[in-house]
């Protein structure tokens, strides 16, 4: 009678060990862990919430489950698209130091001045 439930609950360990793999090779492959981290709890919430639903909708009142989930999508991807302007804020900056003979500046092996990005 229990059987059902185990495999249910050792598929959603595999589907969390799996996310937590992609986020170690996101890592690894420098992924900022400000994308990364949204991106995992996002589908963490929205996939397990979807999920409770279907296993007893009963239990559940889907209007407001569902416009819940929509709002934090909503957030996620308000939050990814700051991220993003700011990146983008952030190299124009520094294109423009780099440009005008400003920014930082280290001291080359051989004595001369590199400035840095």
């Amino acid at each position: 009678r229990a059987m059902p439930l185990v495999g249910l609950s050792l598929l959603g360990g595999v589907c969390l060990m799996t996310g937590n793999l992609c986020m170690q090779r996101a890592v690894r492959a420098h992924v900022p862990l400000a994308v990364v981290l949204p991106i995992q709890a996002s589908l963490c919430v929205v996939l397990g919430t979807t999920t409770n639903f279907a296993l007893e909708p009963q239990r559940s009142r889907a209007p407001h489950l569902f416009a819940g989930i929509a709002a934090f999508v909503v957030a996620i991807v308000l939050s990814a698209a700051a991220h993003i302007m700011h990146e983008r804020e952030v190299a124009m900056a520094g294109a423009e130091l780099l440009a005008e003979g400003e920014g930082p500046s280290r001291t080359t092996p051989r004595g001369g001045v590199a400035v840095l990005p």
